[in-house]
């Protein structure tokens, strides 16, 4: 019926059922802190719940087929899924897809799981074989790099080549919803200050809102201008 349904040992049914799919569910995994879940579907989508069905966010959009295996990752920010398009993605939490696809199957992705460290990942196939993965250790590093860089001058302001693929490497493939939104509200903050541009501030501003609603709490033509004013103050 398309649905999810959470039930207590006694084989109570919780709730409501989970409505968002509109095909077979697949696939199902808690978040290691218990709070939330997340499905795979036949729609070729992935979905995050809350434990009261509520959806959070959009589907998760990127596998061409259906979506057969889901797992989070340890630090419950990330979610592996596997795809009868004989794929592996990885994701944050927003549903944006980290990096390329894992390729190396030739069939449907029938199981994922990490180990313990979260270091590795081990997928089981339709094509008889398991493939063991350590990309995860590269993204995060990755992600980590990124996090220290976030209000770094040389990515705020990038002057060089090498600092504009730097900022483009991080918006794609290391940085949640939240955490562009926030570095996009940084170099907006130094467009105003220190270059004066107030039309090149309220667009970094605009493009931060429509990542995170919360990012600003001002409107974003009187920040930049504000901002501005203060780069002009004895």
């Amino acid at each position: 019926d398309n649905t999810l349904r959470l039930w207590d040992r006694e084989g109570n049914p919780i709730g409501e059922p989970f409505q968002g799919h509109s095909r077979s569910v697949n696939a199902v995994a808690f978040s290691p802190d218990g709070e939330h879940i997340v499905s795979g579907s036949n729609d070729n989508t992935l979905r995050l719940w809350d434990r009261e069905g509520n959806p959070i966010g959009e589907p998760f959009q990127g596998h061409s087929r259906p979506v057969r295996t889901v797992a989070f990752y340890i630090d419950g920010e990330h979610i592996v899924s596997g795809s009868n398009d004989n794929t592996l993605r990885l994701w944050d939490r927003e549903g944006n897809p980290i990096g390329r696809p894992f390729q190396g199957h030739s069939n449907s992705v029938l199981a994922v799981t990490f180990n313990p460290e979260g270091d590795l990942l081990v997928s089981g196939s339709s094509d008889r074989t398991l493939q063991l993965w350590d990309r995860i250790r590269w993204q995060d590093w990755l992600h980590d790099c990124c996090n220290k860089l976030l209000h770094h001058s040389d990515l705020v302001q990038p002057k060089t080549d090498v600092a504009k693929r730097a900022c483009q490497v991080c918006m794609d493939h290391a940085w949640t919803r939240s955490e562009r939104a926030e570095f996009l509200v940084a170099q907006g903050k130094a467009l105003a200050y220190y270059q004066q541009d107030v039309a090149a501030a309220v667009a970094k501003f605009e493009a931060a809102l429509e990542l995170d609603g919360a990012a600003l709490e001002a409107e974003p033509r009187g920040l930049a201008e504000q901002i501005k004013g203060w780069g002009t103050s004895p």
